[in-house]
């Protein structure tokens, strides 16, 4: 076993060394031999990122980045000067100009030894036909022919190599730039530029981008080579290529407005991905909503709404586009037909073979260079809308980069703000150990005052701040890590300092009961805790930091009042933590300003008064507040024993069994083909499949008839002594034989053109059956899986090219085939190469799959934290700054950077790899048939037009064993798609019973726990520990307890949001678990504490199942007091934004949710989990009294802390550890007394 250990790490120890590129002799780096570990490694199913070789040096992203930002820089001050935009390309050209023009001196000799084929072709099929042949001339220009294609695959090699790498470090460096741009962002450019849109711009639109960057130099190649066609042509058959020529010329405008077009429908789809991940991405975030009022099927058609509209452009893009690709299968044929039919006509009735074949491998030359044109044009228009959203981003505000003064002087203020106008003047004047407090409502505008101060906003203020400021947000920004590593922030551990700062923000209880202590990982955006914690340790961060000036935003709305108390005499109180410290703290509770040195009051975002408490005790707009202090004080959320949904921390565990389990050495399991097959309609792929088989057999008759055309023909000397009728005759029959070939090549060009269509509808519907299952199976499956799922990443998930790839796979192997077929027939002593043939192919491709599907499973996984870090650094950006910890925060960004270029790297020698082997084979398929040629024709036994044929044939071998191969890999790569859609779509849904019988009942009965026990997780640690509980139908009853005591759980465990390990919940007699989940659901109504609003119309946030009329949805707008604020142009049609809506409109969006499902004719169950937590008195006490309405057959459970809502309460449950403690209590005291008592 030591042994076995010893001998692992050793391994991994040659991995971890120098990449054997940098040490690599001239033979190995030529043939990329230095990739033999890697391939070791992953025939043992063994290739992971350790296993990657390291970095290289041309790769570190500081050095990288510096010669971008100084290309970058450059364009930016010619574009300043002249008033335009900086130009991309000259920033690409800039970058690496000394390797573009290497590049451009290789590319230009690979083409020359492309197009010395034909003429040696010209010259062996000229010796074929000699009365004697030579056969050691024929032979030497066969090794010939061998040695160009050998050379131009080395040279080419070394092209796309190279320039792949430039692609690489172009790319790397974009990604930090936009990285760093995202955290120097203004306010504003902030709204423009959300991180969503950020890491879109990081992860799509570099990609499109760069994309185009490999095609450069085929770009302008490409247009040369149709110019050596063209000559060679005309060199070849004279005059009569003009008319091919034209065909060629008219391609070009052609594939220029196809991809204009193309661009439009793009920019479009784009659109419409956006907006359907977006409605994907917010429905799962907010999927206990959708659950709890049982949207499924309406957010399900909302989302396939979206999906259709984009699936429209998408297949109207892809018409286009398989015309393109129509044109470039049928752009040889028509050039033939054209030119032969014009030398036919106006030249010679009679086609040698010469003639005819190196006419013919011209013609199929033409299709990689028409091929590589389309392929650019697309990308390049999707590089163009790419650019021009970068540029945008790029060339956005930034915010200044002032220079910090950390020295302080005891006498000097520590902050000064003052107003630049008379209208509504402010003056806070700060030293050490003064409290200044800006209070209000919310939305009223403190924390933008404070905002202004921590980005020294000057535009409205005059702000001077010294020393080291610490901030901390409304919202709780806590990296990924452990409790410890967000507390510490990158400074010295000081244990007992640190004991002091979880002391004083009352965390010392919490960091014992979490089983790691304060090791307890931290979830992405902080998730795994509940809000208090996540508030206290946020607050914790700051103290820790020691700074002169403290920027508090409003942290104690997220504790309950007993906490926050405690907290707030800890931190502020005359023996307070910091009390030596100049503080700014922003509340909406007056009580926790009465200390303050100087009080703000903010109305409507101006400053109304401002003064000390005793001085603004009269002030209308102050005494406002003060009636209304005590009455905004949540329950801390329920700790880890509710685990949110969409925690991008958790998604390593959703299918980690599965992943653990697969062999990637092998294909991808038959039934995710199946699968494909299925949902793309078996109908469609038999009819691609069959259209395509056609074709190619149409292709090889048309060369079997040119063959025997070519070899009818008579030279001028057997045509000196024919007479004028037979010489008629003669081109009768040649104009004949032509009509043949061109109906065979309009019929090849009908067969691919009919495939294509195939190809679109079978995508079109693959697309639409897998999205359609995806998202179904995703709303309706259980809250335990939810709460695995990844929001950010796993929704765009389908992969675009698998319909492409299967395409291209079958094109591949049937054009091969015949290819080999056709070669085969003509010279038939080629069966006895098939065999070594085929096993080293086989050979190489059972090296290469297995490689390149491990290969892109790193990757992908590497890619993940990429953008993780990207979030968090951009979210978390002005805690980050005010810390001064940019650099740390940008040094971890740059290690996931180059932890994925290490990666993304291999694919580029592993593809040049398999194209040296594979060109290998193709270019001894053409040495071998050339010299069968040779020996049949010497023996008598070939026509010169039949050797023609088989060597043009030949030569198309190369290129295609290259495509399939790699096809192969990308369809295996594009199958992770499908078996993770599949994966999805298998997964668990929640129970569905029959419906109950008993009906009136159910909505009538009592509620009532009989030793259940519940957990978040099947066979997960339970939450609930043997509830015993009963209350009575039309009660109304208040559940109290601290944080993490299991009252939301109990919440969900009434909806079926729990996995149930043992008991039951019934209802009347009813129990929960014999009917339908959706059935039970329709007996509550719920008000969240968090409610979740969708970025859509007022009316689909309200009543998305369109069930209500627009007088009854105005009621309820109008009761809940929101009526004025959506009563504009559009009415219940305006869209609203969940970031533009304050916490307390929010919830009372959510009340109106709930106001809907109320009237006389319901009496199941309305549940509030503090519902009017941001509610003034007034509009409380007003729900109040509209809820006693609507409700008054309804069971009322609530959960909170407010004394005002306990006055209609009958009873007072208190929950701890998951049970109830005691018996049912009546209310007969303050809510918040008796949680103390309790407690």
């Amino acid at each position: 076993m030591d042994g076995q250990r010893l001998l692992d790490e050793k391994k991994k120890k040659v991995f971890h060394k120098d990449s054997p590129e940098l040490h690599a002799g001239i033979l190995s780096r030529i043939l990329f031999c230095w990739l033999g570990p890697i391939f070791s490694a992953a025939q043992k199913n063994e290739l992971d990122k350790d296993a990657v070789y390291p970095l290289l040096p041309e790769f570190k992203n500081e050095d990288v980045y510096e010669i971008w930002k100084k290309a970058w820089g450059e364009q930016c001050d010619k574009a300043q000067a002249k008033k335009t935009t900086p130009k991309t390309f000259w920033v690409f050209f800039n970058f690496a100009k000394w390797e573009w023009v290497i590049l451009f001196l290789i590319r230009s000799l690979a083409d020359v030894f492309q197009y010395v084929q034909p003429l040696l072709l010209t010259e062996l099929l000229q010796a074929f036909g000699a009365p004697v042949i030579d056969v050691q001339w024929c032979l030497i220009v066969s090794v010939s022919m061998f040695l160009m294609a050998e050379l131009r695959s080395f040279f080419m090699a070394i092209l796309l190599f190279r320039m792949l790498k430039v692609e690489t470090r172009i790319k790397c460096a974009m990604i930090r730039h936009i990285y760093e741009k995202g955290t120097k962002l203004t306010p504003a450019s902030q709204q423009k530029f959300p991180v969503g849109a950020i890491v879109n711009l990081m992860s799509v639109d570099i990609e499109r981008l760069c994309h185009v960057i490999p095609f450069v130099h085929h770009f302008w190649a490409a247009p040369l080579q149709l110019v050596f066609a063209t000559i060679l042509l005309i060199r070849t058959i004279g005059i009569s290529a003009v008319p091919g020529i034209f065909v060629i010329l008219l391609y070009v405008p052609f594939n220029y407005y196809t991809s204009v077009y193309m661009k439009k429908f793009h920019k479009k789809k784009m659109t419409a991905s956006d907006v359907r991940l977006k409605q994907l991405e917010e429905t799962v975030s907010g999927i206990e909503t959708v659950k709890s009022h049982v949207w499924e099927d309406a957010f399900s058609a909302r989302i396939e709404e979206s999906r259709n509209k984009e699936v429209r452009m998408l297949k109207n893009a892809s018409y286009i586009a398989r015309a393109v690709d129509a044109a470039n299968m049928a752009l040889p044929v028509l050039v033939a037909v054209t030119t032969f039919g014009a030398y036919v006509y106006f030249v010679d009735s009679d086609l040698s073979p010469t003639k005819a074949f190196v006419s013919l491998a011209i013609f199929n030359k033409l299709r990689q260079p028409a091929r590589i044109i389309a392929m650019f044009l697309n990308g390049f228009m999707q590089a163009l809308v790419a650019n021009k959203r970068l540029k945008a981003y790029l060339m956005a505000d930034e915010r200044g980069s002032e220079e910090k003064n950390v020295e302080v002087d005891d006498n000097a203020p520590i902050l000064q703000v003052s107003s630049k106008t008379n209208s509504h003047p402010v003056a806070i004047s700060l030293q050490k150990g003064d409290l200044a407090a800006v209070v209000g409502a919310v939305s009223s505008g403190k924390s933008t005052l404070l905002n202004r101060v921590l980005w020294q906003d000057t535009t409205e203020y005059a702000i001077k701040s010294n020393g080291r400021i610490a901030y901390v947000p409304q919202k709780p920004w806590l990296p990924r890590g452990t409790v410890k590593d967000a507390i510490v922030f990158g400074l010295p551990y000081d244990p007992k300092y640190y004991d002091k700062v979880i002391e004083a923000c009352e965390l010392g209880t919490d960091i014992e009961q979490w089983a790691k202590g304060d090791l307890t990982m931290i979830a992405g955006m902080s998730n795994s805790l509940s809000g208090g914690q996540r508030a206290r340790v946020s607050l914790a961060r700051a103290l820790y930091q020691r700074a002169d000036l403290y920027l508090i935003d409003d942290v104690f709305a997220s504790l309950d009042r007993r906490v926050g108390q405690k907290v707030m005499q800890n931190i502020l109180g005359p023996t307070g933590i910091l009390r030596k410290s100049a503080v700014l703290l922003a509340t909406s509770e007056v009580e926790f300003a009465e200390t303050a040195n100087d009080i703000v009051v903010m109305y409507e975002h101006k400053v109304a008064v401002q003064g000390t408490y005793q001085e603004l005790e009269a002030q209308p707009v102050f005494s406002n507040l003060i009636s209304y202090s005590g009455s905004n004080q949540t329950d801390e959320d329920e700790a880890e024993e509710r685990p949110r949904t969409g925690t991008k921390s958790s998604t390593k565990s959703m299918f980690e069994d599965e992943k653990a389990k697969q062999d990637n050495t092998r294909p991808a399991p038959w039934t995710v083909y199946k699968a494909y097959m299925k949902a793309a309609s078996k109908s469609f792929i038999f009819g691609l499949t069959f259209a395509t088989l056609i074709h190619f057999i149409l292709g090889a008759l048309r060369g079997f008839w040119l063959s025997n055309w070519s070899d009818s023909s008579k030279t001028r000397a057997e045509r000196a002594d024919e007479s004028a009728f037979e010489a008629e005759a003669r081109t009768e029959a040649a104009k004949r034989k032509l009509m043949v070939f061109a109906g065979i090549g309009t019929l090849e060009v009908l067969s691919i053109g009919i495939a294509y269509l195939f190809l679109v509808w079978m995508a079109e519907r693959a697309s639409k059956v897998f999205h359609k299952q995806f998202t179904v199976s995703l709303l309706n499956t259980k809250m335990s899986m939810h709460r695995k799922i990844d929001v950010g990443q796993d929704f765009n998930i389908y992969d675009n090219r698998t319909p492409l790839c299967f395409r291209q796979l079958i094109q591949n192997t049937i054009q091969i085939a015949v290819s080999l077929a056709v070669v085969a027939i003509t010279t038939p002593a080629f069966l006895l190469a098939l065999g070594p043939i085929s096993i080293f192919y086989i050979y190489l491709q059972n090296k290469y799959i297995p490689t390149m599907k491990q290969w892109s499973r790193i990757e992908r996984s590497q890619w993940s934290p990429v953008i993780t870090q990207a979030t968090e650094g951009m979210a978390g950006v002005e805690v980050i700054r005010s810390a001064s910890q940019e650099n740390r925060f940008s040094a971890q960004f740059v290690d996931q950077v180059e932890d994925y270029v290490r990666c993304d790297y291999l694919e580029n020698p592993l593809k040049r790899w398999l194209m040296l082997r594979l060109d290998l084979i193709g270019n001894s398929i053409i040495l071998f048939s050339s010299a069968l040629c040779v020996w049949s024709i010497s023996r008598g036994t070939l026509t010169t037009g039949a050797a023609g044929l088989s060597i043009s044939f030949a030569m198309t071998i190369t290129e295609q064993l290259g495509h399939l191969v790699r096809m192969v890999a990308e369809m295996e790569t594009s199958m992770i798609a499908v078996e993770r859609i599949k994966r999805y779509v298998d997964l668990e849904p929640e129970d569905q019973y029959t419906e109950s019988s008993d009906k009136e009942r159910l909505l009538s009965g009592d509620l009532e726990w009989k030793e259940y026990f519940g957990s978040y997780r099947k066979n997960g640690s339970p939450v609930l520990h043997g509830i015993n509980l009963k209350i009575a139908a039309g009660s109304r009853v208040v559940i109290v307890g601290r944080t993490g005591s299991g009252k939301s759980s109990t919440f969900l465990s009434l909806l079926g949001m729990l996995e149930k390990l043992d008991g039951e919940i019934e209802i009347g007699a009813t129990k929960t678990s014999t009917i339908s989940i959706k059935q039970l659901r329709r007996h509550f109504s719920v008000v969240p504490q968090s409610v979740r609003i969708f970025d859509d119309s007022v009316r689909f946030n309200i009543d998305p199942e369109k069930t209500h009329s627009d007088a009854e949805l105005w009621e309820v707008l109008d009761r809940a007091g929101l009526k004025p604020l959506v009563a504009w142009k559009d009415g219940l049609e305006e869209r609203i934004n969940m970031e533009a809506m304050s916490y307390g409109q929010r919830q009372l969006l959510g009340v109106c949710r709930s106001l809907l499902k109320g009237g006389d004719k319901f009496e199941g169950c309305l549940l509030l989990d503090e519902p009017f937590a941001s509610a003034d008195p007034a509009v409380m006490a007003n729900l109040e009294r509209v809820i006693s309405t609507w409700f008054h057959k309804a069971t009322v459970i609530t959960i909170t802390h407010k004394a005002p809502a306990a006055g209609s309460y009958d009873r007072l449950i208190e929950i701890s550890n998951g049970q109830v403690v005691g018996e049912p209590q009546p209310v007969i005291a303050r809510v918040e007394e008796t949680t103390e008592a309790h407690e």
